[in-house]
């Protein structure tokens, strides 16, 4: 096996990206996919980064994938996984017997080379253990990694096995089902329609749409702490690079799309990466957008994906049709002791964020964020 670090794009040649997808693939890594990663990279990643793919390769055969980057914050260089603060769910990729040359590349990195001083595992599954992995061998003469402890945030899934969808929905409460039946009844007595779009050009026209819903939704708050500029044109890149793994679920009501939803898929599993939704819009309940997920859920059950992902945050409307979680883990480990004191910040800020916002009301909301822009304009 060989262990090397990729610091150019132009260096990832089409088979190295091809035997990537199929890791992805292979593994149910939707956020994974080369194209997702790469997009992100183009468009969205900070702008002082640099780029840190690890690959291992036995023979001509990619077994195991790092997808890294390096950016500094707090006085640290941290070493984090593409799409960090953008998709979560995202980790190493890793055929059987590649997991311990990825680790060991990693601690390299940080106590050889010293490339490093944090290596940052963001929104990455617990049940994966690859923080267990970096912590697994003995110190080296070098020296020894410091755990930077980090928070979890549930991630609610929803199984599907074959043939089961209509299994499932009789087996959901009564009045989940009647609310879900009367919403189609009144979307139909509107003249709405469900809709999946279809090839790159209607797909494109759709993230428009989304984008328009999503800001507008958001300006009253303060605007949207997801969906930058950047993170747009990130979007429409993959939608060009990988419109088959990219759904895009609307509701429309005559000419007037009221709920757009992104979803990326890959290997059996779809994930849902944000909606839009028309607030002003109140003529179906429950909602627009609960209607525009239950429609995508339904096409995942015929397309044969076995497993539909959430996304991070234990939000009520994702229990209507979750049956399980798995936890997410922000976590990581330092080089040295020192170390990991700053590396606690970002995530404390995050934890205390959401703790505050929850208790906030939206007006002030609003206010926190148009000062979080501003500090942000005049630190830029």
């Amino acid at each position: 096996m060989r262990a090397e670090w990729i610091e150019h794009t132009a260096d990832l040649d089409s088979r190295v990206l091809e035997q990537w997808r199929v890791l992805a693939i292979q593994q149910g890594k939707p956020y994974c996919l080369p194209e997702w990663m790469l997009a992100w990279w183009r468009h969205a990643a900070p702008p002082d980064a640099r780029l840190r793919i690890l690959q291992v390769t036995d023979g001509d055969d990619l077994i195991g994938v790092g997808p890294f980057h390096l950016d500094r914050r707090f006085g640290l260089s941290n070493l984090r996984i593409l799409g960090a603060g953008t998709s979560s769910g995202a980790a190493p990729l890793a055929a059987d017997g590649a997991r311990q040359e990825l680790a060991a590349a990693i601690r390299e990195l940080l106590l050889g080379q010293r490339q490093a001083d944090v290596a940052m595992l963001e929104g990455v599954p617990v049940e994966a253990r690859w923080l267990d992995e970096l912590f697994t061998d003995r110190p080296s003469p070098a020296g020894k990694l410091y755990p930077v402890k980090g928070w979890l945030q549930p991630n609610p899934t929803l199984s599907m096995p074959e043939n089961g969808y209509d299994r499932w929905f009789e087996s959901k409460g009564a009045k989940f089902r009647a609310r879900m039946r009367r919403g189609d009844r009144q979307l139909a007595s509107l003249g709405g329609r469900h809709h999946l779009s279809e090839g790159t050009a209607e797909i494109l026209s759709r993230l428009s749409e989304f984008e328009r819903l999503h800001e507008l939704r958001w300006k009253a708050r303060g605007g949207s702490d997801v969906l930058s500029r950047a993170v747009a044109g990130f979007l429409e890149d993959f939608a060009q690079s990988s419109p088959e793994n990219l759904r895009v679920w609307s509701v429309d009501v005559n000419d007037r799309t009221v709920s757009v939803q992104l979803l990326v898929a890959a290997g059996g599993t779809i994930c849902h990466w944000l909606g839009g939704i028309d607030e002003s819009f109140s003529g179906l309940h429950p909602g627009a957008g609960v209607l525009g997920l239950h429609a995508a859920i339904e096409h995942a059950w015929k397309a044969a994906d076995h497993t539909f992902d959430f996304g991070a945050g234990g939000q009520p409307f994702k229990y209507r049709f979750a049956d399980g979680e798995y936890q997410l883990e922000w976590s990581g480990a330092a080089r040295a002791r020192w170390c990991t004191i700053p590396a606690h910040i970002p995530g404390l800020g995050a934890r205390t964020r959401l703790a505050v916002t929850r208790r906030l009301s939206p007006e002030s909301k609003r206010r926190l964020r148009f000062w979080q822009r501003k500090i942000r304009r005049l630190s830029g």
